[in-house]
């Protein structure tokens, strides 16, 4: 991708109550690994981060905490790339992927 690049972080309305109601150190460890793939478009897709139920959706895992980030990234090129990285669910693992499915059919 050529042009400056800029990422931009919202949540949807779920996931921002989900992310409020996290223990501090655990939104802390989510904002630092999404300050480091913000860092670039590449980061930010990388295919292993990938969710198999869909294709522009990721994850950040926290193995040690339990918990689960699920993002989407959408892009606007035109010289600049300019993406939007959308939060959409923050939970304990064995209780995300359900939500996640259900948030991103209803969107």
């Amino acid at each position: 991708m050529s042009g400056k690049f800029t990422a931009i972080l919202k949540f949807k309305a779920l996931a921002k109550k989900e992310w409020d109601a996290l223990n501090p150190s655990i939104r802390e460890k989510f904002a630092k690994v999404l300050k480091k793939r913000a860092a670039s478009y590449d980061a930010l897709t990388m295919p292993a981060n990938r969710l198999s139920l869909q294709h522009s959706c990721y994850k950040i895992k926290l193995r040690n905490d339990g918990y689960r980030l699920a993002y989407t990234v959408t892009s606007d090129d035109g010289g600049n790339v300019r993406v939007t990285v959308t939060v959409v669910a923050v939970d304990r693992r064995d209780e995300i992927y359900e939500d996640l499915h259900k948030r991103l059919a209803g969107k």
